[in-house]
Protein backbone atom coordinates (compact mmCIF):
# COMPACT_ATOMS: atom_id res chain seq x y z
CA UNK A 1 0.00 0.00 0.00
CA UNK A 2 2.84 2.31 0.80
CA UNK A 3 4.36 1.67 -2.64
CA UNK A 4 1.12 2.64 -4.37
CA UNK A 5 1.02 5.91 -2.47
CA UNK A 6 4.61 6.70 -3.52
CA UNK A 7 3.79 5.96 -7.17
CA UNK A 8 0.67 8.15 -7.02
CA UNK A 9 2.67 10.98 -5.43
CA UNK A 10 5.34 10.69 -8.09
CA UNK A 11 2.76 10.82 -10.89
CA UNK A 12 1.05 13.79 -9.28
CA UNK A 13 4.27 15.72 -8.81
CA UNK A 14 5.25 15.00 -12.43
CA UNK A 15 1.93 16.29 -13.77
CA UNK A 16 1.88 19.39 -11.57
CA UNK A 17 5.53 20.06 -12.38
CA UNK A 18 4.82 19.84 -16.13
CA UNK A 19 1.89 22.23 -15.78
CA UNK A 20 4.00 24.66 -13.72
CA UNK A 21 6.85 24.50 -16.28
CA UNK A 22 4.38 25.16 -19.13
CA UNK A 23 2.95 28.17 -17.31
CA UNK A 24 6.46 29.50 -16.63
CA UNK A 25 7.52 28.93 -20.26
CA UNK A 26 4.45 30.76 -21.57
CA UNK A 27 4.97 33.57 -19.08
CA UNK A 28 8.52 34.36 -20.25
CA UNK A 29 8.68 37.61 -22.10
CA UNK A 30 9.79 37.99 -25.67
CA UNK A 31 7.92 35.47 -27.71
CA UNK A 32 4.28 36.28 -28.55
CA UNK A 33 4.10 33.23 -30.78
CA UNK A 34 4.33 31.03 -27.68
CA UNK A 35 1.26 32.73 -26.22
CA UNK A 36 -0.73 32.30 -29.43
CA UNK A 37 0.27 28.61 -29.63
CA UNK A 38 -0.73 28.09 -25.98
CA UNK A 39 -4.17 29.68 -26.59
CA UNK A 40 -4.69 27.54 -29.70
CA UNK A 41 -3.58 24.44 -27.81
CA UNK A 42 -6.04 25.20 -25.01
CA UNK A 43 -8.83 25.85 -27.53
CA UNK A 44 -7.98 22.59 -29.32
CA UNK A 45 -8.12 20.69 -26.02
CA UNK A 46 -11.50 22.20 -25.14
CA UNK A 47 -12.82 21.48 -28.63
CA UNK A 48 -11.54 17.90 -28.57
CA UNK A 49 -13.31 17.31 -25.23
CA UNK A 50 -16.55 18.72 -26.68
CA UNK A 51 -16.20 16.51 -29.76
CA UNK A 52 -15.56 13.47 -27.58
CA UNK A 53 -18.69 14.21 -25.53
CA UNK A 54 -20.75 14.67 -28.73
CA UNK A 55 -19.40 11.37 -30.09
CA UNK A 56 -20.39 9.59 -26.88
CA UNK A 57 -23.90 11.08 -27.05
CA UNK A 58 -24.15 10.01 -30.70
CA UNK A 59 -23.19 6.46 -29.80
CA UNK A 60 -25.82 6.38 -27.05
CA UNK A 61 -28.49 7.69 -29.43
CA UNK A 62 -27.50 5.13 -32.08
CA UNK A 63 -27.66 2.31 -29.52
CA UNK A 64 -31.10 3.49 -28.38
CA UNK A 65 -32.28 3.70 -32.00
CA UNK A 66 -31.09 0.15 -32.69
CA UNK A 67 -32.83 -1.08 -29.54
CA UNK A 68 -36.01 0.70 -30.64
CA UNK A 69 -35.74 -0.87 -34.10
CA UNK A 70 -35.44 -4.32 -32.54
CA UNK A 71 -38.42 -3.65 -30.26
CA UNK A 72 -40.41 -2.35 -33.23
CA UNK A 73 -39.54 -5.45 -35.28
CA UNK A 74 -40.57 -7.74 -32.41
CA UNK A 75 -43.85 -5.83 -31.96
CA UNK A 76 -44.46 -6.00 -35.70
CA UNK A 77 -43.91 -9.78 -35.67
CA UNK A 78 -46.25 -10.16 -32.67
CA UNK A 79 -48.93 -8.08 -34.37
CA UNK A 80 -48.53 -10.02 -37.62
CA UNK A 81 -48.96 -13.29 -35.72
CA UNK A 82 -52.01 -11.91 -33.91
CA UNK A 83 -53.53 -10.74 -37.20
CA UNK A 84 -52.86 -14.11 -38.81
CA UNK A 85 -54.49 -15.87 -35.86
CA UNK A 86 -57.48 -13.57 -36.04
CA UNK A 87 -57.78 -14.11 -39.79
CA UNK A 88 -57.67 -17.88 -39.41
CA UNK A 89 -60.29 -17.71 -36.65
CA UNK A 90 -62.50 -15.53 -38.84
CA UNK A 91 -62.07 -17.93 -41.76
CA UNK A 92 -63.00 -20.88 -39.56
CA UNK A 93 -66.04 -19.02 -38.21
CA UNK A 94 -67.11 -18.11 -41.77
CA UNK A 95 -66.81 -21.76 -42.83
CA UNK A 96 -68.87 -22.89 -39.84
CA UNK A 97 -71.50 -20.23 -40.55
CA UNK A 98 -71.71 -21.32 -44.19
CA UNK A 99 -72.10 -24.95 -43.13
CA UNK A 100 -74.87 -23.96 -40.70
CA UNK A 101 -76.58 -21.88 -43.41
CA UNK A 102 -76.45 -24.90 -45.75
CA UNK A 103 -77.96 -27.08 -43.01
CA UNK A 104 -80.68 -24.47 -42.41
CA UNK A 105 -81.52 -24.36 -46.13
CA UNK A 106 -81.67 -28.17 -46.27
CA UNK A 107 -83.89 -28.27 -43.18
CA UNK A 108 -86.15 -25.59 -44.68
CA UNK A 109 -86.58 -27.70 -47.83
CA UNK A 110 -87.23 -30.78 -45.72
CA UNK A 111 -89.72 -28.81 -43.63
CA UNK A 112 -91.65 -27.77 -46.75
CA UNK A 113 -91.84 -31.42 -47.85
CA UNK A 114 -92.92 -32.60 -44.41
CA UNK A 115 -95.46 -29.81 -44.12
CA UNK A 116 -97.05 -30.93 -47.39
CA UNK A 117 -97.09 -34.54 -46.14
CA UNK A 118 -98.74 -33.49 -42.86
CA UNK A 119 -101.38 -31.49 -44.73
CA UNK A 120 -102.06 -34.43 -47.05
CA UNK A 121 -102.44 -36.82 -44.11
CA UNK A 122 -104.66 -34.34 -42.23
CA UNK A 123 -106.99 -34.08 -45.24
CA UNK A 124 -107.03 -37.88 -45.54
CA UNK A 125 -107.87 -38.17 -41.84
CA UNK A 126 -110.68 -35.62 -42.22
CA UNK A 127 -112.07 -37.55 -45.21
CA UNK A 128 -111.87 -40.82 -43.25
CA UNK A 129 -113.57 -39.24 -40.22
CA UNK A 130 -116.30 -37.73 -42.42
CA UNK A 131 -116.88 -41.13 -44.09
CA UNK A 132 -117.13 -42.84 -40.67
CA UNK A 133 -119.53 -40.23 -39.41
CA UNK A 134 -121.72 -40.59 -42.51
CA UNK A 135 -121.77 -44.36 -42.03
CA UNK A 136 -122.54 -43.97 -38.32
CA UNK A 137 -125.42 -41.62 -39.01
CA UNK A 138 -126.88 -43.98 -41.65
CA UNK A 139 -127.30 -46.86 -39.17
CA UNK A 140 -130.70 -48.60 -39.16
CA UNK A 141 -133.18 -47.77 -36.38
CA UNK A 142 -132.71 -51.21 -34.79
CA UNK A 143 -129.04 -50.39 -34.15
CA UNK A 144 -130.04 -47.13 -32.50
CA UNK A 145 -132.51 -48.97 -30.27
CA UNK A 146 -129.87 -51.60 -29.40
CA UNK A 147 -127.33 -48.90 -28.58
CA UNK A 148 -129.90 -47.09 -26.37
CA UNK A 149 -130.66 -50.36 -24.54
CA UNK A 150 -126.95 -51.02 -24.09
CA UNK A 151 -126.43 -47.47 -22.78
CA UNK A 152 -129.23 -48.02 -20.27
CA UNK A 153 -127.78 -51.37 -19.18
CA UNK A 154 -124.16 -50.17 -19.04
CA UNK A 155 -123.81 -46.37 -18.72
CA UNK A 156 -120.05 -46.54 -19.20
CA UNK A 157 -120.51 -47.59 -22.83
CA UNK A 158 -122.81 -44.68 -23.66
CA UNK A 159 -121.91 -42.80 -26.86
CA UNK A 160 -120.99 -45.81 -29.02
Amino acid sequence: MNGILRIAKAIWSTVTGAIADAIEWVGRPGNKLKLVCAVFAFAAAVQSMAAYRAEQETRVVIAERNADKATCAADKADLSAAIAGRDSALTLAAEKLKAEADKAALLAQLNVGLQAEVERRAKEAERSAAAFEREYKRKPPECSAALAAMAAACPTLEGY
